[in-house]
């Protein structure tokens, strides 16, 4: 469970920073819709823990797919996985592979 909730966080992210960076009004609309209903509405699929005055200015500010919509969210995600989400990484097996650390 918790390596899928990290995965969830990571593709939040990513969806995210394409969001921001779509020049698009209405296709940013669309993707801040897709966003909600993936990652920030209560019981989401993907849902992501976020504090509720984040989620509440979110739910308040959904309709004008403003490019920086969720940097408040981002900020706290970014902040999750740098505190909590990278060192549990960092003591995987996973992580042994790709660094090479792995007992040969």
């Amino acid at each position: 469970m918790v390596k899928v909730q990290q995965e969830h966080m990571l593709d939040f992210l990513a969806e995210v920073r394409q969001y921001s960076s779509e020049p698009d009004d209405a296709q940013r609309k669309k993707l801040s819709q897709q966003i909600f209903h993936n990652y920030i509405r209560v019981l989401a699929e993907r849902e992501i823990s976020l504090d509720k005055p984040v989620r509440d200015t979110l739910v308040s500010q959904l309709e004008s797919a403003e490019p920086q919509l969720f940097s408040e969210a981002e900020a706290a995600v970014t902040e999750e996985v740098r505190r909590d989400v990278w060192p549990q990484f960092l003591k995987t097996k996973e992580f042994e592979e790709l660094a090479g650390l792995a007992a040969q």
